[in-house]
């Protein structure tokens, strides 16, 4: 087996299960704490459930939303072939392989607002106007992709040193990937949080 393929590999599994990681480690510090203090309100009066059944609620959310991650690999395994495999010999096909990290890296974010958003905002009561709330939210995208990316750079670094892989072609290899990155992850927000809006309202109008 190949250090490249060992990359892919750990990079799928790594998108999928991660994520979910870190959202069950979220919600096992969420129910620390709303045991410990008072400074929660009762979230799920709107669901008629009790206390005892809103822990599972919101643990089911956390495999039930799993699918966006499936999709977040689905990205990552087109741009695969497309990007890595170079099928059309493509000059900018590095760029374009961390554009779509990038996207993945918006559709993990989507995933962790699909399972937390409303939580958090119910359980500690905001009310965040339009704009508020979007610079909120573009600001942790870019916390999220930047670890993501300096994470998978730092990845490269270790394979080519243990593999004499050439991950970096020349010393801008890294600051364009990163670029590409944040490109793709803000692209690719773009278009899901004004898609959302547009749902809603088409929804509500029905």
């Amino acid at each position: 087996m190949s250090v490249y393929t060992i990359f892919w590999l750990f990079l799928f599994g790594l998108i999928y299960f991660l994520p979910i990681g870190i959202a069950i480690l979220i919600d096992n510090l969420g129910q620390s704490l709303e045991q410990t203090t008072q400074i929660y309100k009762d979230e799920l009066a709107n669901f008629g459930e009790n206390k005892n059944n809103r822990n599972g609620l919101w643990r089911k959310k956390i495999w039930q939303k799993s699918w966006i991650l499936v999709l977040a690999n689905l990205v990552i395994l087109v741009a695969y072939f497309i990007f890595h495999k170079n099928i059309w010999s493509l000059s900018w096909a590095n760029f374009g392989l961390h554009f779509a990290g990038g996207i993945t890296c918006s559709l993990i974010f989507e995933y962790f607002l699909a399972v937390f958003e409303c939580r958090i905002l119910i359980k500690l009561n905001l009310k965040l106007n339009f704009w508020n709330y979007f610079l909120i939210q573009l600001i942790l995208l870019y916390f999220l992709v930047s670890s993501f990316g300096v994470g998978n750079e730092l990845l490269e670094f270790l394979l080519d040193r243990i593999g004499n892989l050439p991950f970096s072609t020349d010393r801008f290899d890294t600051w364009f990937d990163l670029t590409a990155n944040t490109l793709g992850s803000i692209t690719a927000w773009f278009v899901l949080y004004f898609a959302k809006i547009v749902w809603n309202k088409f929804n509500k109008s029905l």
